[in-house]
């Protein structure tokens, strides 16, 4: 069976629970006929970049400008991406048209941190005279609205501070610029849960769900929430409120049927997002520089255990032009 035709095939059988067994069967068959089984060594698409991406629909009214800024402060810097034809209105600017582009900041995890990540971002804007368009977070997002979602977080006590999102969400401040976010392995599971295929977190502010895919500025951008965990990676999303110590953190381990559905896109993907590293992403970058600084890694690096395995399937099943990660 063509590549092709197993996709068709994929697609076919929706989201009904009578498919799963035969959706994981064409996957891997899918996935086969890519080179990719787990035991293979995977590939990355050219001009594949580290670091984080989204883009997501503009919120309903008209969201407010953004000043203008500077590369250097911002954690995971900024990308200017052309964009042909005329599109749909960003934040602050008119129609984008032929020849011109949006500027992202991309931001790694920002542990509930708005206020200060923000003020970078507008900073940046005005030391370079630019306008950022939209920020990408990937992950440890932190979206705690209030004590009871801080007691659903999954991190020591000593970290379990309400931190900048709460303004956020209750209106006392307003995301300067659009921006699109993925979870990760601290989050406020009771609050994602209630977005699983993602949704408006506060004015501004969007979360692409446990998966997702939208499209701002002529730009698509999909997304997969969470970490990796070989042991919950075929359940399902059986997690529910009330949470114990367990489920708290199993809620946010990446499942097959996410990886599926992603699997399923067709047409390209210019920017996908992940917190999860993709397995082997270490072979295409300063692998002696990772090790200096995070030398815990370093028996996951020698045994090729580090990051998602799942995740370089998705980028290469999918025409993707660019996969960033915290």
């Amino acid at each position: 069976m063509s590549i092709k035709a197993m996709k068709e095939e994929l697609s076919s059988l929706g989201g009904s629970a009578e498919g799963c067994v035969e959706r994981a069967d064409i996957v891997a068959r899918l996935l086969e006929a890519r080179g990719l089984a787990e035991s293979s060594e995977a590939v990355w698409p050219e001009g594949g970049v580290a670091g984080s991406a989204t883009d997501g629909p503009a919120p309903p009214g008209s969201p407010p400008g953004s000043p203008s800024g500077a590369p250097d402060t911002v954690q995971g810097g900024f990308m200017h991406i052309p964009v042909a034809g005329q599109c749909m209105p960003v934040p602050g600017e008119g129609p984008i048209h032929e020849g011109e582009g949006i500027r992202v900041a991309v931001e790694g995890c920002s542990h509930g941190e708005l206020d200060a990540i923000y003020a970078s971002v507008l900073e940046t804007q005005r030391r370079n005279g630019i306008t950022i368009d939209l920020l990408l977070i990937c992950g440890d997002f932190q979206a705690c609205r209030n004590e009871q979602d801080l007691n659903c977080m999954a991190v020591p006590q000593k970290y379990r501070t309400m931190a900048s999102f709460y303004k956020y969400y209750s209106g006392e401040c307003v995301a300067p610029m659009l921006t699109i976010f993925v979870g990760g392995n601290h989050e406020a599971s009771n609050h994602l849960w209630e977005l699983f295929h993602g949704g408006w977190v506060a004015p501004n502010i969007y979360y692409l769900g446990h998966t997702g895919v939208v499209e701002v500025a002529g730009l698509r951008i999909a997304g997969l929430s969470g970490i990796f965990k070989s042991g919950d990676y075929r359940q399902g999303h059986w997690e529910q409120p009330p949470y114990d110590n367990s489920s708290m953190r199993s809620a946010y381990h990446v499942r097959e049927y996410d990886v599926a559905k992603l699997m399923q896109l067709s047409g390209h993907v210019d920017i996908f997002l992940s917190h999860d590293w993709p397995r082997g992403v270490h072979r295409h970058g300063n692998e002696r520089r990772l090790l200096q600084h995070k030398r815990f890694l370093e028996q996951e690096v020698q045994s090729n255990s580090l990051g998602n395995p799942h995740t370089g399937d998705v980028c290469m099943c999918v025409c993707m032009r660019a996969c960033m990660y915290h």
